[in-house]
């Protein structure tokens, strides 16, 4: 939360002096395969020196194209081992699967944010 400095707390009451903030990145990641149950997807990047993927989680694929081998485009909140609250924003036809790298993932501090 960004909060203005002079803005008083209010019991229970919405205030506009304070503005939500979200670190949203995007990443491209592979479904790898689809999992047991029909609404998620496991996804993997391309790692070079073990000639495969590796895992980085799974997303929801409800409402969604989902096919093993497809190049999706997915908002995350953060990474830690696997993307958090992965969120599926768009097929990339574009792409091929070992363009999908652990290069495109940055870490940052929020604190210097």
């Amino acid at each position: 939360m960004a909060k203005n400095i002079h803005g008083l707390y209010e019991y229970a009451t919405r205030v506009d002096h304070s503005l939500k903030v979200k670190f949203v990145r995007t990443a491209d990641v592979v479904i790898t395969e689809r999992t047991s149950d029909p609404d998620s997807a496991a996804m993997g990047i391309w790692d070079p020196s073990v000639q495969g993927f590796i895992p980085v989680g799974r997303v929801s694929m409800i409402g969604k194209p989902g096919v093993k081998g497809d190049v999706i485009e997915v908002a995350y909140d953060n990474m830690q081992g696997a993307l958090l609250r992965p969120r599926v924003l768009r097929v990339r036809d574009d792409k091929h699967p070992e363009e999908c790298r652990m290069a495109q993932f940055r870490t940052y501090s929020k604190a210097v944010v």
